[in-house]
């Protein structure tokens, strides 16, 4: 069964909303998810584009906590972090499939992806530490 990327967003939306701690998580069988090359850059450049979006507004913040406007670098932050969170809706896309025993054949789209998201991650932590520092 070949399942849409947009499937996909969707059935991780309803991983990710909300606290369903008393309802019963949505599942996919083995093999439900499947990903030929075209699904996998598809949602690899996803993770690139939430990624860069969330770099963007990270640097931004910078900006604002060098000029003392924390309600500009506060504002800045949170949407960086929904962006974040957007890119890792994404990559859960890529982990479920793998998880079910789909083979996924990584390409170089997929590995900047990752590597994209990764040092966005760690630029979130050093924005933190550099806030404290101008505060």
């Amino acid at each position: 069964m070949f399942v849409t990327n947009i499937e996909i967003h969707k059935q991780t939306e309803e991983l990710f909303a909300g606290d369903n701690s008393n309802e019963q998580q949505p599942t996919l069988s083995k093999k439900e998810v499947y990903m030929d090359k075209e699904e996998l850059s598809n949602v690899s450049f996803e993770i690139v584009a939430y990624s860069g979006e969330a770099r963007s507004k990270l640097l931004n913040a910078v900006k604002a906590a060098k000029a003392h406007s924390w309600d500009e670098y506060e504002t800045l932050v949170a949407e960086a972090r929904e962006a974040i969170s957007d890119a890792h809706k994404s990559q859960f896309a890529l982990l479920t499939a793998e998880a079910q025993g789909n083979d996924i054949d990584l390409n170089i789209i997929s590995v900047h992806a990752q590597d994209h998201l990764m040092t966005t991650l760690l630029l979130l932590d050093v924005i933190d530490t550099l806030a404290d520092v101008y505060r």
